[in-house]
């Protein structure tokens, strides 16, 4: 009987990344080394429509899909519900961005460095993982440009960074980092001069504002998109394999459109 760790197993034969697959084993605790039967399958269907994180949709939705490919007929009636994109939440705005980057204190090593990290996060709209990953040949500074080299779905990308984030980037690089003893060849080092761990930017990034990594894509995308940059163009900087993904950022610009909207029109301020 197929069970949740032969899934696993074709998931990393597949190419799938190592946290990915980690975090899928995760959500899937409580059903590793259990045999898949009709029950089974039926609570995972059921469990779907009850997940808001993107991770636990997704890996439930592969799971019934490498089901419906090695046990056809035990999952041959069950039906992967839709689940629309949701529009982010408190993405923080342009105002409120430039305040948060004043704040790391830049008379230390590594206030420089969160200032260069957040500079990043925003200017490029970078994963964490793919900040994680960058290495210091990754940035042209001549041409001022981000290489992102196995991003999300193993994809290459390059990204343009603004004039005054590579000033950032550059003087953490070149003036910075060296003091921290780096060991090996990324730009984001911890104290000890070591790669840093996954959760590590978190944890910094969340010192200066309630925002995670990700809000600051969200905000890159939104702020963007609000100043008239078209959605292809969006799609290709973000490595959105599919438009439908960078569209739920056009969700976020009409909403702002519509208050504006609201504020300026003047027939409901007429009583009558």
């Amino acid at each position: 009987m197929t069970t949740v760790n032969d899934f696993l197993r074709q998931l990393k034969e597949k190419g799938l990344a190592g946290a990915t697959v980690s975090s899928y084993r995760f959500v899937l605790r409580n059903f590793v080394d259990i045999p898949l039967n009709k029950q089974a399958i039926e609570r995972y269907q059921c469990q779907i429509s009850h997940y808001q994180s993107a991770t636990k949709r997704g890996c439930l939705e592969k799971l019934i899909r490498y089901l419906k490919e090695t046990k056809p007929e035990l999952i041959k009636h069950v039906i992967i519900p839709k689940v629309p994109k949701r529009v982010p939440k408190d993405i923080p705005s342009q105002d409120e961005v430039k305040e948060i980057l004043q704040q790391p204190d830049l008379t230390t090593f590594e206030g420089i460095r969160d200032r260069a990290m957040l500079e990043l996060f925003y200017s490029t709209g970078l994963r964490k993982k793919e900040l994680l990953n960058l290495k210091v040949d990754d940035i042209d500074s001549v041409k001022q440009l981000v290489r992102v080299n196995q991003g999300k779905n193993s994809k290459d990308r390059i990204v343009p960074i603004s004039k005054q984030s590579l000033l950032w980037v550059s003087k953490y690089i070149e003036k910075v980092r060296p003091i921290m003893g780096p060991k090996c060849n990324h730009v984001f080092v911890n104290r000890f001069g070591w790669e840093m761990s996954a959760n590590y930017p978190y944890l910094r990034v969340r010192r200066y504002s309630k925002n995670g990594c990700h809000k600051y894509r969200h905000a890159y995308a939104t702020h963007l998109l609000q100043n008239g940059m078209k959605e292809t163009s969006l799609q290709r900087l973000l490595g959105h394999a599919l438009i439908t993904t960078t569209q739920i950022y056009t969700k976020v610009t009409i909403n702002d459109l519509k208050a504006s909207y609201i504020r300026y029109h003047p027939r409901d301020r007429w009583r009558s």
